[in-house]
């Protein structure tokens, strides 16, 4: 099999009966080829075929790999989460405690919120960028039953955190794609509901990964997710510093609302604690 995009993903064990097929099926058509941009990707054997231009991507056991390499440009923050010792820090970090502490919401309430802001009725098209360590698209596969979760990350480390977060669940209504989150590779307008939790602070070009959620969002559909927060204390300061340093910045959360009416959202609304604060838009 020729493999024109083997990337991360084809280091896998590629075990084609163990993709749902109907999932994949369904999401397949709004990919776009990693090679000429064209949409309708289709399955082909063990692969995704481009019928533009006969590019082939590997369907790896559990991923489709639409990246290959790592993008050029990534924040300090983006690079930790490629080890697999950084994304399981940050799952272990994420999934204790200290996570309510900055947030002030159990993860429960977290998915509740999510849920009511992204207006789910239960068989959206649902996005989740970036999926992280899967913990968010799991708890959304279950929100839509009727539907399907694209669970996207940079991170290859990641993905194979969520894979087997996702398998060990049973949850069969969710596909991993590793894709960027500022060259999305889905066609334009087919996202029902996107979901952005701990990605915006991250993005090396935030204005740029708002217009790229804008392009694939279904007008009048949400989007809804989570971020730092702009500290007015001293030592919150000091320590948003710091986190810029790490490549993490903190938002005005009103200045925030701006960038989304610039891509074209309208009915931007938040809400948060100290330093951490939710967001959600509606497309225009």
């Amino acid at each position: 099999m020729r493999e024109d995009f083997p990337g991360v993903c084809s280091k896998i064990r590629i075990v084609p009966r163990d993709w749902k097929m109907v999932p994949l099926e369904q999401v397949s058509g709004l990919l776009l080829c990693p090679k000429c941009r064209a949409t309708g990707l289709r399955i082909s054997g063990s692969a995704l075929e481009c019928a533009a231009c006969g590019a082939k991507v590997p369907i790896g056991s559990g991923c489709i790999d639409l990246l290959g390499s790592a993008p050029e440009r990534l924040s300090v923050g983006q690079r930790v989460f490629f080890s697999s010792l950084g994304a399981r820090s940050y799952a272990l970090l994420r999934e204790r405690r200290a996570a309510w502490l900055l947030n002030r919401k159990t993860f429960e309430q977290e998915v509740e919120w999510l849920r009511q802001a992204l207006e789910l009725k239960g068989d959206e098209l649902l996005l989740d960028v970036p999926c992280g360590q899967g913990n968010f698209t799991q708890a959304l596969a279950r929100a839509v039953p009727k539907g399907l979760v694209i669970g996207m990350d940079l991170s290859m480390a990641m993905l194979s955190l969520a894979r087997d977060r996702l398998e060990r669940e049973g949850l069969h209504n969710a596909v991993l794609v590793r894709g960027d989150a500022l060259d999305l590779p889905l066609a334009d307008g087919v996202v029902q509901a996107l979901s952005d939790c701990g990605g915006l602070h991250l993005y090396p070009d935030v204005p740029k990964a708002i217009q790229e959620m804008r392009r694939v969002l279904v007008r009048g559909k949400q989007i809804a997710g989570l971020t730092f927060r702009r500290p007015r204390s001293r030592a919150g300061r000091v320590a948003e510093r710091l986190g810029s340093r790490l490549g993490a910045r903190a938002f005005d959360f009103d200045a925030l609302g701006d960038e989304f009416r610039r891509a074209g959202f309208d009915g931007y609304r938040w809400e948060g604690s100290a330093l951490i604060a939710w967001f959600s838009a509606q497309a225009a």
